[in-house]
């Protein structure tokens, strides 16, 4: 409706200004204007770009430039604490952890971007070790490849491989870079034996 494309067309200059205020426009509860979810995570993630594309840019000794506001993670973790459509469960899910490794990715040594990348890692490794918590494991493995993530959340990647079967391959990794207890837990967490002959493999319940 026009009351909700007027409310878009002009957040995008309220999110430029003040970041974490602006949010509660996309938070409050309106009696007939309704934004769409699609609409909103895309202004979101338009503005997040913007901050990041400054912090990319700065050199390592640059102190003025803010850190970013992580407004699109903020956002759905906002709407998933709310009751959300059974069937937008798993995009969203898999959208907040895209945005928890979004956070992992940041390089710079700061105080407030080492809060960032805290919380990013306890949300996300609270996500995948739930398996009630639908997500989308293969674009999540995709998007750790990308940041180079692989070394430090290598119980993580085992997670999400488990979800899509790949039980072996997420075992035999986990006996190469840490031990055997982590692949044991591993295997109390997945309902997953190894068969006494090596023939057999893997076996899944």
């Amino acid at each position: 409706n026009t009351a909700a494309r007027l409310i878009l067309k002009f957040s995008e200059w309220v999110l430029l200004r003040d970041p974490l205020k602006s949010l509660s426009i996309f938070t409050v509860q309106r009696v007939k204007t309704s934004l769409s979810l699609k609409a909103v995570c895309e202004r979101l993630e338009q503005a997040d770009a913007v901050v990041f594309e400054q912090l990319r840019r700065s050199r390592k000794d640059n102190k003025n430039v803010a850190a970013p506001p992580m407004l699109l993670q903020r956002y759905l973790e906002f709407v998933l604490s709310h009751s959300v459509k059974e069937a937008e469960k798993q995009d969203l899910c898999t959208r907040l952890a895209s945005q928890y490794l979004l956070g992992l990715s940041i390089l710079k040594s700061d105080d407030v971007l080492s809060k960032i990348r805290k919380h990013s890692s306890q949300k996300l490794r609270e996500m995948v070790m739930n398996r009630d918590v639908k997500l989308s494991a293969e674009i999540l493995l995709k998007q750790i490849k990308t940041y180079k993530l692989n070394s430090s959340l290598v119980e993580e990647i085992a997670m999400l491989r488990g979800r899509l079967g790949r039980h072996r391959e997420a075992i035999e990794e986990l006996l190469r870079v840490r031990s055997v207890e982590d692949a044991e837990t591993y295997c109390l967490r997945n309902d997953t034996v190894v068969a006494s002959d090596e023939d057999e493999g893997m076996i899944t319940q």
